[in-house]
């Protein structure tokens, strides 16, 4: 019987010229423990896990610093290639149930497959370079891995083994990512708990998400200068992710999920269109999830997707910024939302699926604040499947002045109501002069701190009221997000009169657009007001 080795890419080519030809097949993934063999001195085998099920007990906590024990063979194995750094021990689990699920299917497991086993042993993050081999026995397998290059084994990697009950063995090694290390075993139970732990490598902020009840949410970490962090995990948050905030992505770097570890997961299905046409079938999936949610269906901004797609290649060319260049409207503005979001997949269907099982992937797609999506797909090298990056994105929408001072005009003196202040009438002359001011801002004409002491200083010099007057400027996102709460002096109830200029689009400098409102409000007005 022939060697079957997994198909990474890296290890493919470090295999020496004198092997026999072998069939490559890779993904990442990761398994639970097995149980120790009856006789110490060699590896039991036990029936080979049917799809969906797990081949091992599992992990009880994440980041389990103890709990884990090889059997005789894999610890012969961790000698032969002298492992110097110990992993996880979730990681030498999930090598374990990665190994079973290769012997089992003869191929690489999936990406859900991978998350499925990567909960069951508690191991927060997706392994590198996995590199499997099933011989027909324990000798072969040996004389294989004596043959590789040490290169393959540098670094911190988990080793795992499964033995067929007809005879065949497989080995599986796992490269650690070295990014991140969590120091606090963090339990599968919805109690508070503390977070801790340290980055290994790699630079961006740090935060850390979870699941609200009114959606995504960050929960407070502290990070300091050597990259230690620390922070506390709410009773309510089941699913929580570590990200880094990188340009304008937060790229997941670990996801806990502290719900009660089931007892299988869903096979793969069915294979279905290849997702290299399905950037509509794509959508069509987080539509439907967004329909489940009560949320409007996002409409396909094809226009962008060809600067995703050429911003994903150069990503795994490593030739790219934190940042696809060129993310404009048709008008040459930036959006006024824009939201990212990158996940993989071997189809439409299993890509939306792990996008919205982190809370950033779910706060980039579900939210009622975007409007459009655009979709960049890059093929796997080896194997099927697509990486995917998604941009949703929200237009900004300029109101016509008229329209946008009756809009504000109506939540200004709706605010006023819930004081018990009467309402505001509006003023001509005063609208006039808040909008120069307004226009002159977002063009750049006048700096934004100097607004308002223009204000002030215009309605006195021309003397345009009477009795008290006050003046007050502010950006929003959109009109239905501008608020007066926080204007007291728009609130007062002597004043009798309002003028309001509005004016939206990019502002001086570049950013997102936003509108510039700017208010004045007074006792009376000193001249005929027309």
């Amino acid at each position: 019987m022939p060697l079957a080795p997994s198909n990474t890419r890296r290890a493919a080519r470090l295999l020496t010229a004198s092997l026999a030809a072998v069939t490559l097949a890779a993904c990442g993934g990761s398994p639970g423990p097995r149980p120790e063999a009856p006789d110490p001195g060699e590896a039991a085998a036990r029936p080979l896990p049917a799809p969906g099920a797990f081949y091992t007990d599992g992990l009880p906590v994440y980041a389990a610093a103890d709990g884990w024990a090889a059997d005789p063979l894999e610890t012969r194995l961790i000698r032969e290639v002298g492992r110097a750094l110990d992993p996880p021990p979730a990681l030498d689990c999930l090598a374990r149930e990665y190994a079973a699920r290769f012997a089992a299917d003869r191929a690489d497991p999936d990406p859900g497959t991978v998350l499925a086993l990567g909960r069951h042993c508690g191991y927060w993050t997706q392994p590198r370079h996995p590199y499997s081999l099933t011989a027909p026995d324990e000798a072969t397998l040996l004389d294989h891995i004596r043959r590789l290059p040490a290169a393959v084994f540098e670094g911190t990697f988990g080793v795992g083994v499964a033995v067929d009950p007809a005879g065949p063995v497989t080995a599986t090694f796992l490269r650690d990512p070295g990014e991140v290390r969590i120091d606090t075993p963090l339990a599968r139970q919805t109690t508070a708990a503390p977070i801790t732990g340290r980055l290994v490598r790699g630079d961006g902020r740090l935060e850390l998400w979870m699941d609200g009840a009114e959606g995504p949410q960050r929960i407070e970490l502290t990070v300091s200068d050597v990259g230690r962090f620390s922070g506390t995990v709410p009773a309510e948050a089941l699913r929580v992710e570590l990200a880094r905030k990188q340009g304008d992505f937060r790229r997941t770097v670990a996801v806990f999920d502290r719900a009660p570890r089931p007892a299988g997961y869903p096979p793969p299905g069915p294979d279905r269109q290849a997702a290299e046409a399905a950037a509509e079938q794509l959508i069509a999936r987080i539509n439907d999830v967004r329909d489940a949610a009560g949320l409007k269906p996002l409409v396909h901004a094809a226009r962008l997707d060809p600067v995703l797609d050429d911003w994903l290649h150069r990503v795994a060319e490593r030739s790219a910024d934190d940042s696809p260049p060129g993310m404009l409207d048709a008008r040459g503005w930036p959006f006024a939302e824009l939201r990212y979001a990158i996940a993989s997949g071997r189809d439409a269907d299993q890509i939306v699926g792990l996008l919205v099982e982190a809370p950033t992937g779910r706060r980039a797609v579900l939210t009622a604040d975007v409007q459009r999506i655009a979709v960049g797909l890059r093929p796997f090298e080896k194997g099927r499947g697509y990486d995917a990056v998604f941009a949703a994105v929200r237009p900004f929408e300029p109101a016509p002045p008229a329209e946008a001072r009756a809009t504000l005009l109506t939540t200004l003196n709706a605010t006023r109501a819930q004081d018990g202040a009467p309402p505001l009438k509006p003023s001509p002359v005063l609208d006039r002069v808040a909008q120069a001011l307004a226009e002159d801002a977002l063009a750049g004409k006048v700096a934004w701190t100097e607004v308002v002491p223009g204000v002030m200083a215009m309605v006195r010099q021309e003397k345009l009221v009477r009795g008290a007057f006050a003046a007050g400027a502010f950006p929003a996102p959109t009109l239905e997000a501008a608020a007066f709460d926080q204007e007291p002096s728009a609130l007062a109830p002597a004043v009798t009169v309002v003028g309001i200029g509005v004016a939206g689009g990019p502002l001086p400098g570049g950013g997102a657009p936003r509108h510039l409102v700017v208010y004045i409000v007074a006792e009376a007005v000193a001249t005929r007001d027309i």
